[in-house]
């Protein structure tokens, strides 16, 4: 002589991360419920994802035929908001400066600013502008200009910073080479791209060795002394962007 109704019970805490509960109604139709930890998510996210099951349900059911990866997740306004509002980052910028040409107007603007860190070792724009320059002196008396390459086999460091915008300021294109490929790797990729220079520690010297190319060894005391001779303010520009 009982009658029975199911009521809702207000659940104040959640059992688990994330849970989902599922009822089919007499007429078919599912219903459910979504139980969530407030800790890991918020509610915009939880109804995101019940969103999503939607979705995914609803491509399912319009064509079971298809392949898991053609079902659809996203709702077109998410699908939108991804492929195309987020990348929305076109901004005015001034195509005809050279990389190394931003770093001379940030110098100029804030010399005392930290341009690069590495091991303990910092540079600020200032003193990395001044000393790519006097390395890019040194590069173009030794033949260093545009349509040319150079050659960098550097470790990892504030070095191999100067050193990359010394060659985009002698006018040159810089060739990277990976201390860990094998030697013969190495020789094989300055003989194919005629490199006429490469810039490197006296540490890699050996695995260059066979290489018929001028090494100029950063680390050298006597390298060092005679880049340090060099006027350290900025050269005039041989290469633009389209180099």
């Amino acid at each position: 002589g009982l009658e029975v109704r199911p009521f809702e019970i207000e659940e104040s805490r959640a059992k688990f991360d994330l849970s989902c509960f599922l009822t089919e109604t007499d007429s078919g139709e599912l219903q459910g419920a979504l139980v969530f930890s407030s800790e890991l998510f918020d509610v915009e996210t939880v109804e995101r994802l019940a969103g999503h099951v939607v979705s995914v349900l609803g491509s399912v059911a319009a064509d079971p035929t298809q392949r898991v990866s053609r079902v659809e997740m996203l709702s077109p306004r998410e699908r939108r908001q991804l492929l195309v509002e987020f990348n929305d980052t076109a901004a005015p910028f001034a195509d005809d400066v050279a990389v190394h040409q931003l770093v001379e107007e940030r110098a100029a603007r804030s010399p005392l600013a930290v341009a690069v860190s590495c091991d303990g070792q910092s540079l600020t724009y200032g003193r990395l502008n001044a000393r790519a320059n006097q390395l890019a002196r040194l590069l173009r008396e030794r033949g260093a200009a545009p349509e040319t390459l150079v050659a960098v086999c550097v470790e990892r460091g504030v070095d191999l910073v100067v050193a990359l915008l010394a060659i985009l300021k002698s006018g040159a294109a810089y060739l990277p080479l990976d201390p860990e490929y094998p030697a013969g790797r190495l020789r094989f990729m300055l003989e194919d791209s005629r490199a006429g220079l490469v810039i490197t520690h006296s540490s890699l010297r050996g695995i260059l060795d066979g290489a018929d190319v001028q090494q100029i060894v950063l680390d050298q005391e006597q390298v060092r002394a005679d880049i340090a001779t060099r006027p350290d303010s900025d050269l005039p520009p041989l290469a633009g962007p389209g180099d």
